[in-house]
């Protein structure tokens, strides 16, 4: 199991919202946390590093949320060379388009996941 940051938001790995209502519980299981599931508060304990049951994976585990941020590059020829240069990353689509300038090659469309840049893709504008 990863390390839990209690600084990051958090689900249960079932993918259900979860609330954290205290961390330094006086117990063998110091998170207690609250799991919305079909509308109900189900009030759970939690070993420190997430677990709901000792030495086994449930829904109930709590999970660092992944941060998924979409970014946007205009790519565009290299004065006098042969790579090509990239525009700053743009939070959407119509940024990227609005910020272009003349001779745009393509653009560039990729994922942050938790800050790691991943699926990249190339659109033809």
């Amino acid at each position: 199991m990863n390390k839990l940051d209690l600084t990051k938001p958090i689900v249960s790995r079932g993918g259900h919202p979860v609330r954290v209502i205290c961390t330094d519980a006086k117990a063998d299981e110091p998170i207690i946390a609250l799991h919305l599931q079909d509308g109900i508060e189900l009030l759970l304990t939690h070993f420190s590093d997430g677990r709901y049951l000792i030495g086994s994976e449930s829904e109930f585990n709590l999970i660092n949320m992944q941060i998924i941020e979409e970014r946007w590059m205009n790519i565009y020829p290299e004065h006098g060379g042969t790579n090509p240069t990239t525009s700053f990353p743009y939070p959407s689509r119509k940024d990227a388009d609005e910020g272009q300038w003349i001779g745009r090659l393509a653009i560039l469309h990729y994922q942050l996941i938790d800050g790691i840049p991943s699926n990249p893709e190339f659109i033809k504008p």
